[in-house]
């Protein structure tokens, strides 16, 4: 059986620049919006923080962080809203 898979990198590293930490800023705050705004999913919010950072020319690594970012703060604020109001 011959290996069907592509050669992998083993290792690969992210280097924290002020591009990514940007991303990572903006991603966190538009989760915040997106966990109070029910109508607005993911997509729009990886759009805003893209508008929000003023980066015309994103790399994959910037938008997996900022995408990434928005995933994980929109279930998190949403808790955080819904303990607030207290009606689940």
């Amino acid at each position: 059986m011959s290996n069907i898979h592509p050669p992998q990198d083993e290792d690969k590293t992210i280097i924290f620049n002020n591009k990514i930490k940007r991303s990572i800023l903006a991603g966190s705050i538009s989760g915040c919006i997106l966990g109070l705004l029910p109508g607005l999913g993911p997509a729009q919010g990886t759009i805003i923080a893209q508008i929000a950072t003023f980066n015309k020319n994103i790399s994959s690594e910037e938008f997996l962080v900022t995408n990434s970012g928005v995933n994980i703060s929109v279930p998190l604020f949403s808790i955080i809203a819904i303990y607030l109001i207290n009606n689940p």
